[in-house]
């Protein structure tokens, strides 16, 4: 997914700074709260988690993101369709963390 991390910490959807990942790893305490101790866990349940983020439909994104599907703006739509594309979709958005 080395196309998917950038290297600037303000990185629009689906990308992600890995910096800015790690914190909010930790600020959501996903290592305590999911019993992960050591790196192969937390890959595994990373992938888990892509993996079912790429079930969603664009009408379950737009529900995620509080909106009508019809009304979900453009730009998301081109990063849904992005993360598609890169089989990656952790960057579309931080629910999957909590």
């Amino acid at each position: 997914y080395g196309s998917m991390f950038r290297p600037g910490t303000r990185c629009r959807p689906p990308h992600v700074n890995i910096d800015n990942l790690k914190d909010d790893l930790f600020q959501a305490d996903v290592m305590e709260r999911f019993s992960i101790t050591d790196a192969y866990t937390l890959a595994t349940w990373l992938r888990e988690n892509n993996e079912k983020l790429a079930e969603l439909s664009d009408a379950e994104w737009a529900k995620r993101r509080g909106v009508d599907p019809a009304k979900l703006n453009k730009s998301f739509k081109a990063a849904v369709a992005k993360a598609r594309e890169n089989g990656f979709y952790l960057g579309l958005d931080k629910k999957w963390m909590l």
